[in-house]
């Protein structure tokens, strides 16, 4: 959580044109690393290398834009190091994914970044959000324990 690790990666990624979701922010799409494309059959040979990109849906310029992602990808690296801390006190296992910054370089792909995480499959329930939500009526365990780790991020902040 005290630093920032920035080292650019050259790797091709598969971005689906349209969106299989959306939050109060971003839009989420579907996305595969370069390495993980099968043989031209289209089926995708490594399933570890699937991941969601994510893309805010404001239409920024190519600076706020990058700098808009990179806090997103900051912000995510701080989480990391109070989720470890967390754990330490609590010894609840709760953690976060990395997060990476993608900046497309193809013709046509001027001026915007898009961050992504890798695809974790399951069914997924909203505990808390940036506005004030809280859910308290499904999972009410799980959301005491967000709520509480929410708690110790903002009062350390």
């Amino acid at each position: 959580g005290k630093s920032f690790d920035r080292s650019p990666d050259m790797s091709r990624v598969y971005l689906r044109r349209k969106p299989f979701m959306q939050g109060g922010m971003r839009l989420v799409y579907g996305m595969v690393l370069e390495r993980g494309v099968g043989n031209g059959s289209g089926q995708i040979s490594a399933p570890e290398h699937m991941m969601c990109a994510k893309r805010l849906f404001q239409d920024l310029g190519r600076d706020s834009s990058f700098r808009a992602h990179a806090a997103f990808c900051k912000s995510t690296a701080v989480a990391h190091f109070y989720a470890r801390t967390f754990r330490a006190i609590t010894r609840i296992q709760l953690g976060f994914l990395d997060c990476h910054l993608y900046s497309p370089v193809g013709t046509g792909e001027d001026g915007y970044h898009f961050c992504g995480e890798k695809w974790l499959k399951g069914h997924f329930v909203k505990l808390n959000s940036n506005a004030g939500f809280v859910n308290e009526a499904d999972y009410s365990e799980h959301s005491t324990i967000a709520q509480a780790k929410w708690h110790q991020a903002a009062m350390a902040s």
